[in-house]
């Protein structure tokens, strides 16, 4: 997918925890390569129509950036009796299933077009995992898509990499991710160290001198899988650069050892 497509998109995601936005604010066509030829004047309308009959909203599907399978939704909302002044909110990711109770979804079809889509992939759970930055004491998350259904004592490293296939950083691919599986999300919580990867005991890492003022524990010494240290490597790497996911080769088992003890 385009880069200006993915700024766009990110945009509107950026605004998730706040109120909806203006249209006109970050709104245009850039979020919309699938649409046909006057989108905003069908989007205009549609929205109009849907206001005559006591609908406030319009759901508009969006294309996916590197999880196929899956769409964006975001909401345009009309404000008061003036549907001509629109308002737009981030709405969530979802497999091309999902079915609004109470809208048609816009520019579905349009948005499940193979030639905007990413391939498809589907695993039994998405895994959240948190990781310390330095002494700003921030973190951030790194969402994987595996087909390990839980973590118990008999659980190995070896199995939690031969089972992960996909691993970002990327917030709204993180959403794909999770849209694609089957199972629930995990959020595990396994502080490590963004620097090293290393293991945290209490406040500080076992590895390196990096420590951080929130409480946090340890719940396994296992290595974390390759696809997971790579993104973490080019997170550190590329600074400036939008992250994307990380996904397997067919028979890749082979990872980096040494990262914590």
């Amino acid at each position: 997918m385009t880069t200006t497509y993915r700024q766009a998109l990110k945009a509107i995601y950026l605004t998730l925890d706040k109120d909806p936005v203006p249209l006109h604010s970050h709104f245009n066509r850039n979020l919309l390569p699938h649409a046909p030829k006057g989108a905003k004047e069908i989007l205009i309308n549609t929205v109009k129509e849907g206001f005559s009959r006591c609908r406030n909203y319009t759901i508009v599907a969006l294309p996916p950036l590197e999880v196929g399978g899956t769409l964006h939704l975001v909401h345009i909302i009309s404000v008061g009796l003036n549907p001509d002044k629109l308002l737009i909110k981030y709405a969530g990711c979802y497999p091309f299933s999902y079915e609004d109770p109470y809208n048609q979804i816009l520019w579905r079809d349009e948005a499940q077009n193979p030639s905007l889509q990413p391939p498809q992939h589907q695993w039994a759970r998405s895994l959240e995992l948190t990781f310390h930055n330095d002494s700003a004491n921030s973190s951030y998350q790194v969402v994987s898509g595996t087909d390990l259904t839980d973590f118990t004592s008999s659980t190995s490293g070896d199995e939690w990499n031969d089972k992960t296939f996909f691993a970002t950083a990327d917030q709204l691919v993180g959403e794909e991710v999770t849209a694609s599986s089957s199972g629930r999300l995990m959020k595990w919580y396994e502080p490590r160290c963004a620097r090293c990867y290393g293991l945290f005991w209490g406040h500080s890492c076992q590895q390196c001198p990096m420590s951080v003022e929130c409480p946090t524990f340890s719940l396994t010494p296992m290595d974390l899988p390759l696809l997971i240290i790579k993104e973490l490597e080019r997170m550190s790497k590329n600074d400036n650069k939008e992250p994307e996911g990380v996904l397997v080769s067919e028979g890749t088992s082979q990872r980096k050892r040494g990262t914590n003890s």
